[in-house]
């Protein structure tokens, strides 16, 4: 028994669109946006140079950029607080 050739179609978002949902869409960056994030990362060093390894431009020259400024952690005030209250 041959099949028609219509049934031998596999169903793809082409032929069903409505069985298969949308991917979320993030609000879009304007070009002037993008290229401000561009310009910091490159002024701090968090662009990828290797991109086999994952290094960054930091990683390999630490000493062409400063140091990150520390940013205070959730459980590392904690931490601090907690270990002031129980001396």
């Amino acid at each position: 028994m041959r099949l028609a050739a219509a049934s031998r179609v596999r169903c793809t978002p082409a032929f069903h669109p409505n069985l298969y949902p949308h991917p979320a869409v993030d609000a879009a960056k304007s070009r002037q946006q993008v290229k401000a994030e561009l310009a910091e990362a490159r002024r701090h060093g968090d662009l990828v140079a290797v991109g086999e390894t994952g290094q960054t431009y930091r990683d390999l020259y630490p000493q062409r950029y400063g140091t990150k400024p520390a940013t205070a952690s959730a459980s590392g005030s904690w931490q601090v607080g907690h270990e002031a209250a129980t001396r």
